[in-house]
């Protein structure tokens, strides 16, 4: 049996319609095209066919010899070209068409009649009734590469948000008309001055966005020598490396090129660096290079001669709080640190900083104890939390009675308590007693302090180091305060270029000044140094740090909470002159040329 005649055959069982009557074609005629048969018939392998159902497949989006086959290559189907791929089927036949791979293309899904829809490769129809057309759609895929001309991409990272998108090293894999960014590394010594190659022209800091139109795109990163300023931080623990803790790095000069921490830039030029607000920390000052001098967390380096980094140093902030228990009674909580917030019953201070936390009194109850991790009694009603490494909690506990306490404010050292009235419990720094009992406190004389006089409860009141209370009717609490010392100075530098004058506002007989330029004062008074330079110098300004600035020749030191020395600088004078010889034959002129020159 001829396969022209199976075919007849098989033709004959699908299609039994119209087999029965009325072609005007006889089945088995032969064609090449269907125009050579009846309106409706197609032209399958040389016959005519009519009255059935034909599945189409075609491809858009892939080259022109791409072509849907079928699964099993069905013989009722085919290759017509451009056309595409037909398939004539009976009225309750299936078919499966398969979209293949085409290297370089990437399917995205079946379109065309209500049943040519998915996303699989393989798309099956069932029952085919009518004629269908199915198109299998393709995305060209084109690649974005970035490199470092002698170091291929390793060192340019690619990234893509594109559905699709497969990156790796420096390059990205997507469909044609996805966008790729590329981020070249910042370098020290060295400024990108952009990137090379068609489309890579859409250029921010070090990043190029590219969105391939045609084809796979290549952009080369091209750097020159220049000089790098860098901000990093310290202190910071683990958030040192998070977005929201990082130097900002920026610069006036039109032609730097910043991104985060880091510009780069031509010698001459200005950088400014801005430490950032981290929540927990307290700025502390600028580290690092010797253009790395500052306490704002603001840095402007200027005139740029080398490369340069400087760190933002950072202190973890605590908070000690006090609480009471057995009674409702107040906490005082005070600090030493410069920097501490102290407020109520708590302060905020930098880590390794200490606290002192005072328990006042109430009718009726005496301080037993105080509790805490790192909760350190001290003699009278204190507790002291020193090396503060943590959030930290004392609580004051109160039980019913009647004491006298005294207690140290800022200074170390032991109040005696001691009481002659029958029944009295002592300890240093307090007395248990019985209603109507005395008690004297004598506070120590300690180096480096002045005493300031007692404060607290009615009744504790004085100059005087010694205070007795008597005919006690409820529990008091008295504070004993003194007042830290602290020396301000000025150096001349160099010291035969002038001197520095020394003195304190107000009229503490306490704080001491010297002819030498230095005065030893309680802390939160106020101190002036005066610079005066002498014949043939000039003074220039005021350098040690922390309150040393001044834009004059006076730097005035308010509310001193440490010893400072601030030097005064000074800078020779040259006179260059100019004479006429013979006398008379004519002048010399002297021109101002540099700033500070007096002709």
């Amino acid at each position: 049996m001829n396969s022209s005649f199976s075919w007849c055959l098989v033709l004959l069982a699908v299609l039994s319609t119209a087999c029965s009557g009325g072609r005007q074609d006889p089945l088995g005629g032969d064609c090449v095209t269907d125009s050579q048969c009846a309106e409706g018939g197609l032209c399958i392998t040389g016959m005519c066919v009519s009255d059935a159902a034909s599945a189409t497949g075609r491809v858009a989006g892939a080259p022109e010899d791409v072509r849907v086959t079928t699964r099993g290559d069905d013989e009722r189907c085919e290759d017509r070209g451009s056309k595409g791929v037909v398939c004539t089927l009976g009225e309750s036949d299936g078919l499966t068409l398969v979209a293949p791979a085409v290297e370089g293309y990437r399917f995205t899904h079946w379109s065309g009649a209500a049943a040519c829809t998915g996303e699989d490769a393989e798309l099956a129809l069932k029952k085919v009734s009518k004629n269908v057309t199915c198109t299998a759609n393709y995305v060209k895929r084109v690649k974005v590469i970035g490199e470092i001309p002698g170091e291929g991409g390793t060192a340019i990272v690619a990234s893509s948000e594109a559905p699709f998108a497969v990156c790796e090293q420096g390059s990205c894999e997507v469909d044609l008309g996805s966008e790729v960014v590329l981020l070249a590394p910042a370098r020290d010594g060295l400024r990108l001055t952009g990137f090379d190659g068609p489309g890579c022209e859409d250029r921010d800091g070090y990043r190029v966005t590219v969105v391939p139109a045609e084809d796979d795109i290549t952009c080369r990163a091209t750097y020159v020598e220049s000089l790098t300023v860098r901000g990093q931080t310290t202190g910071l623990g683990e958030l040192a490396n998070k977005p929201e803790a990082e130097v900002k790095a920026s610069s006036p000069w039109e032609g730097a090129l910043c991104d985060g921490p880091l510009c780069a830039i031509d010698g001459g030029n200005t950088v400014v660096l801005t430490a950032p607000t981290v929540e927990g920390f307290r700025f502390r000052g600028w580290l690092g290079d010797p253009a790395c001098v500052g306490s704002e967390p603001e840095l402007k380096v200027e005139n740029v001669t080398s490369n340069v980094t400087c760190s933002a140093d950072y202190a973890t902030r605590y908070t000690v709080d006090g609480v009471s228990e057995g009674a409702d009674v107040e906490i005082t909580a005070s600090s030493e640190n410069l920097f501490s917030s102290c407020d109520g019953k708590a302060c905020v201070v930098d880590g390794g900083e200490t606290v002192t936390l005072i328990a006042g009194v109430v009718d009726g109850y005496r301080l037993a104890e105080w509790t805490g991790e790192g909760c350190e009694p001290q003699p009278g009603a204190a507790v002291v939390v020193r090396d503060v490494a943590r959030d930290t909690t004392c609580t004051a506990r109160f039980v019913e009675g009647v004491s006298v306490s005294g207690t140290l404010v800022n200074a170390t050292g032991t109040i005696l308590a001691n009481s002659t009235s029958p029944g009295a419990d002592c300890e240093p720094g307090s007395c248990a007693i019985d209603v109507g009992g005395t008690v004297k406190l004598s506070a120590p004389s300690i180096d480096g302090r002045t005493f300031l006089g007692w404060s607290g409860s009615p009744g504790c009141t004085g100059k005087e180091l010694t205070i007795t209370l008597s005919d006690v009717q409820a529990s008091k609490a008295c504070r004993a305060t003194y007042a830290a010392r602290f020396k301000v100075a000025g150096t001349a530098n160099p010291s035969a270029g002038g001197g520095v004058t020394a003195s304190a506002a107000g009229n503490n007989p306490n704080n001491k000044c010297t002819t030498t330029g230095s005065c030893e004062v309680d802390e939160g008074s106020t101190v002036t140094l005066k610079a005066a330079a002498k014949t043939g110098y000039r003074f220039t300004g005021w350098t040690g740090g922390g309150p040393c600035v001044a834009l004059g020749d006076s730097v005035v030191m308010a509310e001193v909470r440490s010893s400072v020395t601030c030097s005064a600088n000074f800078v020779r004078r040259i006179e260059v002159s100019g004479t006429v010889a013979p006398s008379g034959a004519g002048t010399v002129a002297a021109t101002q040329l540099t700033l500070n020159a007096s002709c």
